[in-house]
């Protein structure tokens, strides 16, 4: 069955959104751990401990609730989206991720309606799911507003 999953991540927590052809499912994943500390407290504290490590687990989980999707979508506030991504190219999933967005706080239904309509756009753009690419808007090149000659004429 073919399966999509978009994700709002941070260091805490991450809902995972798995759209069906039916429908989706939510599910939602927590770190346990405390928002980062830093400073002499948190050293004396047992922090000092490179914050990756700790969070290992919790990208293990996550990747095994995703690993079958086809696309992923991952999106969030801070630099976990960043390291999920590392952590599915270490899996060999890395070909899978089709974007990494910037996303502040979001409830669970604005998580799930922005992952159903990416995936909706993506299926409306004729794109075979097995070739999806993050599609991100370009600028257009800046012209003039004069036709072509009277810019020649301009630059004389």
């Amino acid at each position: 069955m073919k399966v999509d999953a978009g994700l709002w991540i941070n260091h805490q927590r991450t809902l995972i959104v798995i759209t069906f052809p039916d429908g989706v499912k939510t599910l939602e994943l927590r770190s346990h751990l405390e928002p980062r500390e830093s400073g002499p407290d948190a050293v004396a504290a047992g922090f000092d401990r490179p914050a990756t490590m700790l969070r290992n687990p919790f990208y293990s989980e996550i990747i095994g609730a995703i690993r079958d999707a086809e696309a992923i979508l991952i999106f969030g506030p801070g630099e976990a989206k960043h390291e999920l991504r590392q952590h599915l190219e270490r899996a060999g999933l890395g070909g899978k991720v089709i974007g990494v967005e910037v996303a502040d706080l979001m409830t669970e239904g604005e998580i799930t309606i922005k992952v159903r309509e990416q995936f909706q756009s993506l299926k409306t753009q004729g794109r075979p799911s097995s070739s999806r690419k993050a599609s991100f808007p370009t600028r257009p090149k800046a012209t003039s507003p004069l036709p072509n000659h009277a810019r020649q004429e301009q630059r004389s």
